[in-house]
């Protein structure tokens, strides 16, 4: 069974977003009763997401390192405080049912090629990903850390990058009978720039954020742990509210015996103003993530 990752379900593309880190108290829909729920990645119940362990990574192409003791201590005090706070904010979406924990990788990673061959749009986060599953996670390796890659047999594996290059983009990974991406994306119904191969067998989920931009730009500080929270929604399936239409696949592992158009189709998508869609662009302290998708992820209200 080969596995595939989706770029941004139901929407289409996923766009680039932002990050800037600061301490809140997280906004909650009103008037909704807790009760016990499974919560699962979004339209599928079989995958839980009860808990999400993160594995983060600094991740830089060779040509861009300029890397010293001192940026990578500010970097990674960064790092803590946004994922502390896309913890925060997760666990008070879930009422508590669902918790993010997170490993940063001790040291930066420097790549094995220059930024023109990572900076290739969505397929830049599959690109890293993929190298980082064989340098760090199998133990022939170049970087492999026994104790850091260990993950609790229950947890939704999660590789999160903080990349020096532009960029935004995040996705979970499905299996699929078939090999061929343009194949998948065919069976499917979607454009082949959704679909790529996973090499790794790790991570349940991917999702990448632009150092340069969301950690440096003073243009994105007010909104950008939205951002990261953002991207890593989509590593937990949660697709884009932004956009008028998108592609609602029911069977993201449809053999492709069915017709594309039984497992995929352009639908029309309610927009709205959460972390989802037009939020993202918003403090994370007056955020929220809808209740139409925190049903679909099994919370019971």
């Amino acid at each position: 069974m080969k596995r595939l990752f989706v770029v941004g379900l139901l929407c289409g593309m996923v766009a680039a977003s932002a990050v800037g880190l600061f301490l809140f108290k997280n906004r909650v829909e009103e008037n909704v009763k807790v009760t016990q729920s499974q919560i699962h990645r979004y339209g599928d119940p079989e995958t839980s997401i009860e808990k999400v362990r993160i594995k983060a990574f600094y991740v830089v192409p060779t040509d861009q390192n300029e890397v010293n003791e001192e940026k990578w201590r500010w970097l990674r005090a960064r790092m803590i405080y946004a994922l502390d706070q896309a913890a925060l904010f997760h666990e008070v979406q879930f009422r508590r049912q669902s918790a993010i924990v997170y490993d940063i990788y001790p040291n930066p990673v420097i790549l094995s090629r220059n930024s023109d061959y990572y900076d290739a749009g969505s397929r830049t986060v599959i690109l890293i990903s993929n190298e980082i599953e064989k340098r760090v996670f199998r133990p022939s390796g170049d970087l492999y850390d026994e104790s850091f890659v260990q993950s609790g047999p229950s947890e939704y594996n999660v590789i999160g990058l903080v990349y020096e290059g532009p960029g935004g983009w995040g996705g979970a990974v499905y299996e699929s009978g078939l090999e061929d991406p343009e194949k998948i994306a065919d069976c499917l119904g979607i454009s082949p720039a959704m679909v790529a191969i996973v090499e790794g067998e790790f991570a349940d989920g991917f999702f990448l954020v632009s150092n340069k931009e969301y950690f440096f730009d003073p243009n994105f500080r007010s909104f950008g742990t939205s951002i990261v929270y953002h991207e890593l929604g989509h590593a937990m399936g949660l697709p884009d509210r932004y956009v008028s239409k998108g592609i609602e696949i029911d069977n993201v592992s449809a053999s492709c015996d069915e017709p594309p158009e039984q497992a995929a189709g352009v639908v029309s998508v309610r927009q709205t103003n959460d972390i989802m869609g037009l939020g993202r662009f918003k403090p994370i302290e007056i955020n929220y993530i809808d209740r139409e998708l925190t049903r679909e992820m099994g919370l019971v209200e």
